[in-house]
C-alpha cells in the first residue's frame, strides 16, 4: 500500500467515478483502475462495487477511507509546513532588493523565495546571524569575523541634477563644485546617506541639507521641482527616469559602493 493509492482510493469515493476521479487526479482512467486493484490486493478486501453508475464504497471501503483521511492530511500539512520552512529567505537593502535581487533570483532560477528589505546593512546582518534571513545583500562591509561573505559589483553613485540646473549641461561633475549646492538626502538610518556624509567632509565639504526624504524614487521628485541635488546608486539610474531630472557622473572622488552577500555558509547558499 503506497500513499499515492490512498490518495486515489479517496479520490474515487469523493467522486464516485473512475472516469471524474481519474481527470481530477490527472491520470488515465485505466491507471486509477489498476491502482486500487493492487490496493485491495494487498489489503486482501473489496474497498469498491463496481455498478453501471459508477464506483461505491463498501462497508470496509467506508471504514479504510474514514482511517485513511486524517493520515494522508496530516503528511499533506507535514510537507506544506516543511516546504515553507525550506524556502529561502534573502534579505536586502531597498535599492538591492528593487533593481538587483530580481534578476538575481532569476538568474539562479530559485523557487518562491521570500524577501526581507531592511534600511541598513547592520540590520541585515543581525538578520543573518539571528535566522530571520538565509542571505543578505549589503553594502561596504568587508568582513564582520561572525558570517561568511562574497563580493558580488561595485557601482558609483549619481549625481541627481534638474534639467534646468548648470550641470545638467555638462558630461560630468566634479564632486568639489558641490560645495555650496543644495543637497536632498536620505533620511536616517540608511546606508546611502552614510556614505555620502563621508565622501563630503573626506572633501571637507559642510553639505547645505535642505530635504530628507524616506525612498530613492521619492528624491528624484524632489530633485526635479529644482529644491536641490540628490544621489542615487547606477543601478537605480538605470532603470528608473524622471521628467525635470538628469543623471550624472561625478568625478574626484570614488564615490561608489561594494555589494557583498552574507550567509552563515557560503557553500550551501544557492545565490553564488
Amino acid at each position: 500500500m503506497t500513499l499515492q493509492q490512498m490518495r486515489y482510493c479517496l479520490a474515487l469515493a469523493r467522486w464516485k467515478s473512475f472516469s471524474k476521479a481519474a481527470e481530477s487526479l490527472f491520470i488515465t482512467q485505466p491507471a486509477l483502475s489498476k491502482q486500487i486493484a493492487l490496493l485491495e490486493a494487498s489489503l486482501g478486501i473489496k474497498l469498491f462495487e463496481r455498478t453501471v453508475h459508477g464506483a461505491v464504497l463498501t462497508a470496509h471501503g467506508q471504514e479504510f477511507c474514514e482511517r485513511i483521511r486524517p493520515l494522508v492530511q496530516e503528511l499533506d500539512q507535514v510537507w506544506k509546513d516543511m516546504a515553507v520552512s525550506a524556502r529561502l529567505t534573502i534579505g536586502a537593502l531597498p535599492s538591492l532588493a528593487s533593481y538587483y535581487l530580481p534578476e538575481l533570483i532569476a538568474q539562479k532560477e530559485l523557487s518562491r523565495p521570500e524577501t526581507v528589505v531592511k534600511d541598513t546593512s547592520a540590520e541585515l546582518l543581525e538578520a543573518v546571524l539571528t535566522g530571520e534571513v538565509d542571505a543578505a545583500l549589503v553594502q561596504d562591509v568587508d568582513g564582520d569575523g561572525k558570517l561568511e561573505h562574497a563580493f558580488l559589483l561595485e557601482e558609483p553613485y549619481l549625481l541627481v541634477v534638474p534639467d534646468a540646473h548648470p550641470f545638467a549641461q555638462l558630461a560630468e561633475v566634479a564632486f568639489s563644485d558641490l560645495a555650496g549646492e543644495k543637497i536632498i538626502l536620505h533620511q536616517s538610518p540608511c546606508d546611502i546617506r552614510h556614505a555620502l556624509l563621508q565622501t563630503f567632509a573626506a572633501h571637507g565639504i559642510e553639505p547645505d541639507i535642505v530635504l530628507e526624504a524616506s525612498f530613492n524614487e521619492s528624491l528624484l521628485g524632489f530633485t526635479a521641482t529644482g529644491l536641490g541635488l540628490s544621489f542615487v546608486p547606477r543601478m537605480l539610474a538605470e532603470h528608473v527616469t524622471h521628467r525635470g531630472i538628469v543623471y550624472k557622473p561625478l568625478t574626484g572622488a570614488p564615490f561608489t559602493r561594494k555589494i557583498y552577500l552574507y550567509t552563515r555558509s557560503l557553500k550551501k547558499t544557492p545565490l553564488l
